[in-house]
């Protein structure tokens, strides 16, 4: 998704490079400080998933029975720096596709 905003940027503007800190900038305080904040902001949201797996209620055990499908038998085959990799990747490029092409493209 990000090599897409990127082109499409390139190709019909506005350029999501904007979004993208110069690599002296990428070991600032204010970007790993960001992403110690978003760690932090995860252990909630990580404790409510796991007290509303808890509840005995139809829509949840549905919801539950997803865990079943082989995809998540594939990413449990993965080693933490896989994972690490493509949670990276997926939230950077969604981020540079809609954040930063679509939304002042529109």
């Amino acid at each position: 998704m990000g090599a897409l905003a990127l082109i499409l940027g390139y190709l019909l503007g506005p350029s999501a490079r904007e979004l993208v800190p110069p690599l002296n900038e990428v070991a600032s305080s204010a970007v790993i400080g960001g992403i110690g904040l978003g760690i932090v902001a995860t252990i909630p949201l990580v404790l409510f998933v796991a007290v509303l797996r808890r509840i005995k209620h139809p829509a949840i055990e549905e919801l539950d029975k997803l865990s079943d499908h082989p995809m998540i038998g594939l990413m449990l085959r993965l080693n933490a720096w896989e994972l690490f990799a493509i949670s990276l990747c997926a939230g950077v490029g969604e981020e540079l596709l809609f954040r930063g092409w679509l939304l002042p493209w529109l």
